[in-house]
């Protein structure tokens, strides 16, 4: 299989909302509080939400995105 540039996007936003979730689970079990969850998400804002990521991958595909 081909990389093209959309896949190498698509594995660098997938990538960041995996990194996102584990640093977020990682405040969870330090006992972090909200603030630091709100941090967190003021960082990865561009794939905070399952939707944002969705949102990243249509910026690739466009209407190709099924």
């Amino acid at each position: 299989m081909i990389h093209s540039d959309e896949h190498a996007q698509e594995i660098f936003w997938i990538q960041r909302r995996l990194l996102f979730l584990e640093s977020l689970d990682d405040v969870v079990k330090s006992g972090g509080d909200s603030r630091d969850a709100e941090d967190l998400g003021t960082y990865f804002k561009n794939v905070e939400t399952v939707q944002d990521l969705v949102e990243r991958l249509k910026e690739i595909y466009g209407d190709d995105l099924k």
